[in-house]
């Protein structure tokens, strides 16, 4: 290929007229041919790439996007392919580094830190391969999430050449929410993931695009786990050394054990992700979910390692974008906790502290330092500082919410007013705010305004609860059959039940419990239900 251009720039784009032009500028200074594939534009974006200098091939549409990136590599003359997309920007350090690179015999391809905008103003960064010497052997892969590194992989094994990280970045925002909504992409990645599934119902990285892609389409969870245990059964074939060579197979693990957590599957959850830290290349997901399902079995000691593992990960982007607030406060939360439980009690507690200041609107720290003062029995501590933060940030909703809970909690109902109180003022939903409310009314022996907040907050379990119990009172019983089966409000009746019996001093606590030779001379199919939830 002696005299052919170094560079080319390899896209393929439809109807792309409102980011081709910046993406062009970025990375025109630094290659020496841009091939553009059109796959069906009605804009003006032929004619913008043709202004900047790119030769626009035209290529019917076909739901593939490998077709169309094949066809961009037959297309170019250069030594080099440097692969973009128009919502995508080359940084001038990355493209500098390329030239740099791509003129060096024995490297094969350039691995870019690949940094993307997130919809609440953040961004995640991952390692990606976009850059690779034009070669016949080396071809785009799969319909959807389109793949040269298999072949890259094989070429870099068999052929002893090298792969570089290069310096700088490629930045990318085609992915925040409002553009994906207003560009149709989610429907139109589930026909193509659908059809390559037809194609390769068995392929491990398709299926785990395409359970992670399913997070985000309402209604497709049954499918989600599916896809999820299908791939998982791929990894765990695998041998040890493939298993470690692919960089998803750790991910697929990662969110394998984070649905099995949030079913209620603990040991399959610890399980799954074991498997994922000790033979896969890991992730900060991957730390977080196994740290998370540790604590929750009362594993500190790998709960600790996880944590810090997963905090780690911020340093050293990988294959895997994973959000910053894991690899942050996540990290940091998960290690007060587990410190907590291996009895650093002091030094976990001001871990909390610190970790709410660092983040002084987060109801997830809050909830933490809450959560540590309360297990370590510091009420009048928690109190303190949650005065200091209502001090700081008045307005904060949540933080008033809390201290009324805490004050209720230890039956100082008089005190918990106020808090509660201000906590509806600043926004906080009703739904969350009249069941507390209607508590500390009847523990200062106001039936009326109890029932004026329950009939407020319902159709709330604990509000609905807060009503029969007035009702007991009252020796009335209730009209609306009471169902055994329904769990929450049974849960929320004995709970009320149970708290008003047990305190001494609660004003209603001699009627409800003279109330139980009344529920027993019911002849009504609600006793039942009365009589276990006041056992």
């Amino acid at each position: 290929m002696a005299g052919s251009p170094l560079i080319s720039l390899c896209m393929i784009v439809r109807d792309e007229e409102e980011r081709l032009g910046r993406c062009l500028e970025s990375a025109r200074p630094f290659v020496d041919e841009i091939v553009v594939v059109d796959t069906g534009s009605t804009d003006g974006t032929v004619a913008l790439a043709e202004r900047h200098g790119a030769r626009v091939v035209h290529e019917p549409w076909t739901d593939d996007f490998s077709a169309a990136r094949n066809r961009s590599l037959e297309e170019a003359r250069g030594r080099w392919i440097l692969v973009l997309d128009a919502d995508e920007i080359l940084s001038e350090e990355a493209g500098r580094h390329l030239r740099r690179i791509a003129a060096e015999e024995k490297v094969l391809a350039a691995v870019f830190t690949m940094r993307c905008a997130e919809s609440d103003g953040g961004d995640t960064r991952s390692l990606m391969v976009r850059a690779f010497r034009r070669r016949e052997d080396i071809r785009f892969r799969y319909r959807i999430h389109e793949q040269v590194l298999p072949d890259i992989v094989r070429v870099l094994k068999d052929e002893g050449l090298e792969q570089r990280l290069c310096p700088g970045e490629i930045f990318h925002d085609g992915y925040l929410e409002e553009v994906v909504e207003s560009r149709g992409k989610n429907e139109r990645n589930l026909r193509i993931y659908e059809l390559q599934l037809q194609e390769t119902p068995d392929d491990a990285f398709m299926l785990y695009k395409y359970a992670d892609f399913l997070r985000r389409i309402e209604g497709r969870e049954e499918a989600r786990r599916d896809a999820l245990e299908r791939a998982f059964a791929v990894v765990e074939a695998l041998d040890s050394e493939e298993r470690l060579s692919l960089s998803f197979c750790g991910q697929i693990c990662a969110l394998l054990a984070e649905a099995l957590q949030r079913e209620g599957d603990l040991e399959r959850a610890f399980e799954v992700s074991t498997l994922g830290v000790s033979t896969c290349q890991t992730t900060a997901d991957l730390y977080y979910v196994h740290g998370n399902t540790a604590l929750l079995l009362g594993d500190s000691t790998t709960a600790e390692e996880a944590f810090e593992e997963c905090r780690a990960c911020a340093d050293r982007p990988g294959p895997i974008a994973c959000a910053p607030e894991i690899m942050g406060l996540g990290a940091a939360m998960g290690l007060a906790r587990a410190r907590f439980l291996q009895g650093w009690t002091d030094e976990a507690v001001q871990d909390a502290v610190a970790i709410l200041e660092e983040h002084p609107r987060s109801e997830e720290a809050l909830n933490l330092v809450v959560d540590l003062h309360r297990s370590a029995g510091l009420y009048s501590d928690l109190m303190g500082r949650l005065g200091e933060v209502v001090l700081r940030d008045p307005s904060w909703a949540a933080v008033w919410f809390r201290g009324a809970e805490l004050l209720a909690g230890l039956r100082l109902y008089q005190k918990a007013l106020p808090w509660i109180m201000r906590a509806s003022e600043l926004g906080l939903p009703t739904t969350e705010t009249k069941a507390l409310e209607g508590e500390c009314f009847l523990g200062i022996g106001m039936a009326e305004k109890a029932m004026d907040a329950f009939e407020e907050g319902l159709p709330d379990p604990r509000c609905h609860a807060g009503l029969i119990v007035l009702q007991l009172l009252c020796r009335s019983e209730p009209t609306e059959p009471l169902d055994p089966s329904d769990s929450d409000l049974f849960q929320a009746c004995r709970t009320l039940l149970g708290r008003i019996t047990s305190d001494e001093n609660h004003p209603f606590r001699e009627g409800l419990t003279s109330a139980r030779s009344w529920i027993r001379a019911l002849n009504s199919r609600n006793r039942p239900f009365l009589e276990e939830a006041m056992a």
